[in-house]
Parts: structure tokens; sequence; C-alpha cells
């Protein structure tokens, strides 16, 4: 019982150091202008119409970023860009 105890508190510490270290005290991060460019083979049809419906829910969510939408045609990638 005492084992278990111990460990169920080290894994709780273990959990919120690591939540901590994600975390931001502040939000300048969400108010800066950055570029968000997306590689994507959702060029047609209702693939587009998928994609697009994203892309308006994130720059809803996100009005200080610039989305960049780098579909491209063909199933097979051939046609994209080199990273």
């Amino acid at each position: 019982m005492r084992k278990g105890s111990i460990r169920l508190i080290a894994a709780a510490s273990v959990i919120a150091l690591a939540l901590t270290g994600c975390s931001s005290s502040s939000d300048d991060a969400a108010n800066t202008d950055t570029q968000f460019e997306i590689f994507t083979w959702w060029a047609s049809g209702g693939e587009a119409a998928g994609l697009q419906g994203m892309i308006d829910v994130y720059t809803a969510q996100n009005p200080n970023t610039e989305f960049i939408n780098a579909a491209v045609a063909g199933g097979a990638g051939v046609n994209a860009k080199a990273v």
C-alpha cells in the first residue's frame, strides 16, 4: 500500500512538472504575427472544401496568423515544393 502511494505521488509530481514546463505565463506569444504554411494534397472537390473549413476555423481562432495554403494538385506529391 505504501509503495503504491509513493508511486502515485511521484507520477503526479512528474505530470505536474511537465505541464508547468509546457505552459506560458504571458499572452505575448498569442499576440504576435506569425505565418503558418501547410503542404497538402487536398486540392480538389470535397477535400478542398474540408481543408477550407479547417483554414476558416484556424484563422478565426488565430487572427494574427497568416495562413499559407500550399496545396498541390496530384496525389503523388511530385508537384510539391522542396522544403
